[in-house]
């Protein structure tokens, strides 16, 4: 399904296409191919992660760097340097190993466009180009309820706090792609 998704999107708009979760897709031809890794995740201290449905990779780090044209570490401004640093250390070695000798890495962290209330109190457009330490929401606003149904909860709430060090923030993590119901909003509520 996926791949006569792609087919027909190559033949009626030519171009680019980015595919989300694209490098388990082995009958798809792709020219580059991005690997994304969670800094804030990392990649463990010892290197070594299960594979699904026990861990959170869908391959060992081996073979998709092996195979990868651009590793991209995100969430850079969430770590320390010294952490950094040994996780793209680990990933040289992998390319070294695996003889990806043209393996380019890059470095990549959020940037908020903007905050919208969900009582359209207020929009907040970010126009600085430069991520700001901390936000400043109208007074009118005293706690802030975070939720999300994504793979790492944790960098998220980073950000968050990162954002707004001084409300009164209260986190609601759901499960990666969680389908969220009323029971689940009547629960944030209260």
């Amino acid at each position: 399904m996926l791949l006569a998704c792609c087919k027909r999107i190559c033949t009626t708009c030519p171009g680019l296409v980015i595919l989300d979760d694209g490098m388990q897709h082995w009958a798809m031809h792709r020219d580059i191919e991005v690997l994304m890794i969670n800094s804030v995740q990392g990649m463990t201290k010892d290197f070594v992660c299960n594979t699904l449905p026990s861990g959170i990779l869908r391959e060992p780090w081996k073979d998709a760097i092996s195979r990868t044209n651009v590793a991209v570490f995100n969430h850079v401004d969430l770590v320390t340097r010294s952490e950094l640093d040994e996780m793209e250390s680990k990933v040289r070695q992998l390319a070294d190993d695996t003889k990806n000798h043209n393996l380019q890495i890059l470095f990549a962290k959020m940037r908020p466009h903007s905050l919208i209330s969900c009582y359209d109190i207020f929009f907040c457009p970010i126009e600085n180009r430069q991520q700001p330490d901390t936000l400043t929401l109208p007074n009118s606003v005293s706690q802030v309820h975070v939720v999300c149904g994504i793979a790492c909860p944790e960098t998220f709430k980073r950000h968050i706090l990162k954002l707004f060090p001084k409300v009164d923030t209260r986190f609601h993590c759901f499960p990666d792609h969680h389908p969220f119901t009323s029971e689940d909003m009547n629960g944030i509520k209260t």
